[in-house]
Formats: C-alpha cells, structure tokens, sequence
C-alpha cells in the first residue's frame, strides 16, 4: 500500500469526507492509529457556523458544523458544559420519545448552571431548535466526530440514555476512551439489554416453543414495541408447529408491532 504515513494525503482525504474507520482499512492501521496521527500531525477540524440569516445581516445562532479548514468559529465558553447525544435520524417506529427526554435533560442541565450542548444529525426535531440548547454541533453520531467535539468543548460528562440505541451504542467506546458518562452507565445498559433478553428468551409460547426456538437456533429477534402497542403482544402467535424467522415476523408485523428489530447472533 503506498502512501501510507503520508500527512498531505491524510489532510486531503479528510476535506474530501474520509472517514478515520475508512482510512485504517485502506492503511492496514486501526482507527486509533489514524486518530492519533491526525492529532500529531494537527490535521484536525474547526467549527462553522450554520447562516441561518441567509448571509442578509450577521447570524448569531449557535449552530456548528465541523470541516477540515482553517479558522474554527465555535469557541470554547468559561461555563462548564455537558454533552448530550441525540438520537441521529429518525426512524421507522421510533418515536418523539428521543427527543422529548432530550429537551428536558437540557433543561434541567441549564437549570443547575451548566451550559447545555447538543449533538444531533437531524436538524427536524425539537431539542434542535436554536431555542433549546446553548450551543448545537449538527454532526454524524459517530465516534470519531464526538470525541471530535468533546476535545473541543471538554465537557464535565456526556450523556448517552436519551439518544436511543444510536447514542447508547457510543456509550462503550467513549468510556474507553476516557470520556466520563453521565447518567446511566455502561455496565447498567448492558444489565439492561441482558434482562429484557433473558426474558424474551424464557418465554414460551402455547406451542412449546420459547421465543429463542422459535427463531431458529442462533438467531434471536428482539421486538421493541411502544406501549400503545404492548396489548396487542399480549396475543400469542397461532403456532400449530416451529415456524420459520418469516412467519414469526410476520405475526408482529400483522398485530401492528412493526418496530425495530434488533438481531442478536
């Protein structure tokens, strides 16, 4: 592989969209390697504020978004800050629930005197309006492009509970990186995900078959519902013999609980 090590190529691929994870891959490097090496080489992105005034008179909204340029307009406050992580873009069966616990976590943020930031991709929610939070980075909800704006504003804690599974799925990561979680913790999402499984997993139908038989043998769906949705669970599949993945989706799907499905192998 040529180029490998290459500063001014690292530099161009970042203006052009490259992704750390993507540059490892064709490096033969992990995605800490090509973190660290941005780092020392300070290839690293700045902060542009979003013209929400059409460029007619000056904007004074702080709405960020990162670039691989020269002069960063998001600076820093003396406040003491915290992160919170929003839930990204929305999606089929997901509902306002994210953003409604966004909006109130930052509330009660600014109310104990913090400035209360925000991270989010999807600028069609409430908790991204310019009225809610005191800064907003519209940002993927990656981990590169976090801990991006974390070792900007160098937050006391970031908040993951209120983001939904795309913003619990950094809370891992980001704990190894050093970044403190507020809230709940990593070892309580997992305890979490661990009962609500166990329980999918033991129950059993009229069948004779628990819901991890009836899946196959290693694959498992885990059905998140709403609870306008969580009667119609109550009902029990009329399984005559062990289905197949298709007609036990299918039951759900047909009873109105055509939610997310998460598969666990």
């Amino acid at each position: 592989m040529t180029h490998v090590g290459d500063a001014n190529l690292l530099r161009q691929a970042k203006q052009n969209g490259f992704a750390d994870t993507k540059l490892a891959r064709l490096w033969k490097m992990t995605a800490e390697e090509i973190r660290q090496f941005r780092k020392e080489e300070r290839i690293l992105p700045v902060y542009k504020t979003v013209d929400t005034c059409a460029a007619e008179f000056e904007s004074s909204t702080p709405y960020f978004y990162s670039t691989y340029a020269l002069e960063n307009e998001s600076i820093k406050s003396e406040k003491e800050s915290v992160l919170v992580l929003g839930s990204g873009p929305i999606r089929i069966g997901q509902g306002v629930e994210f953003d409604y616990a966004t909006v109130h976590s930052v509330k009660a943020i600014q109310a104990t005197g913090y400035e209360a930031i925000i991270m989010n991709s999807n600028p069609e929610t409430v908790s991204t309006d310019f009225s809610i939070s005191d800064k907003l980075y519209f940002e993927p909800l990656t981990f590169e492009d976090v801990m991006n704006v974390i070792e900007l504003e160098k937050p006391k804690g970031v908040i993951v509970q209120f983001g939904g599974q795309t913003a619990i799925n950094l809370a891992e990561p980001l704990s190894k990186a050093g970044v403190k979680i507020l809230g709940t913790q990593v070892a309580d999402l997992d305890r979490a995900e661990d009962v609500a499984l166990a329980a999918l997993t033991e129950h059993v139908f009229p069948s004779g078959h628990s819901l991890a038989s009836c899946c196959g043998e290693f694959i498992l769906f885990l059905l998140v519902g709403t609870d306008d949705t969580a009667h119609r669970r109550e009902s029990q599949p009329p399984f005559g013999q062990k289905p197949s993945i298709r007609r036990f989706a299918g039951f759900f799907v047909k009873n109105g609980c055509a939610h997310p499905a998460r598969v666990l192998r």
